[in-house]
């Protein structure tokens, strides 16, 4: 069974806080709570991600991506970063699957 370490769940965290930060700053000033929002779920994934290890608090990760899956959500399909958001809900979906699975093998393996 192929294991996803710690260490792949923060370097993954980190990168989709990037992305999020870099599709904030992209937007128009009249996007502001949404460029706002993002930032916002950047933060949260990084917070959770930055530190994690097996047996981490499952419902702060669901709760952090809730936030990038709603700020993702509101970027206006018409903005010139529209092309971008469904890379970042792929990053987001593989970082949500990689930390069930680490979840799932710990448990099979005993680890909780």
């Amino acid at each position: 069974m192929c294991h996803i370490t710690d260490q792949e769940i923060q370097s993954d965290g980190q990168v989709l806080s990037t992305a999020l930060n870099n599709v904030a700053k992209l937007l128009p000033a009249s996007e502001a709570t949404v460029a706002t929002d993002l930032q916002t779920a950047a933060s949260k994934l990084l917070q959770v991600t930055s530190t994690w290890t097996t047996g981490s608090v499952v419902a702060d990760f669901n709760d952090a991506a809730s936030v990038a899956e709603a700020a993702l959500g509101a970027v206006p399909q018409t903005a010139a970063v529209a092309p971008l958001i469904p890379i970042a809900v792929s990053a987001l979906d593989l970082l949500i699957a990689n930390v069930g699975h680490q979840l799932t093998v710990a448990v099979v393996d005993g680890v909780t």
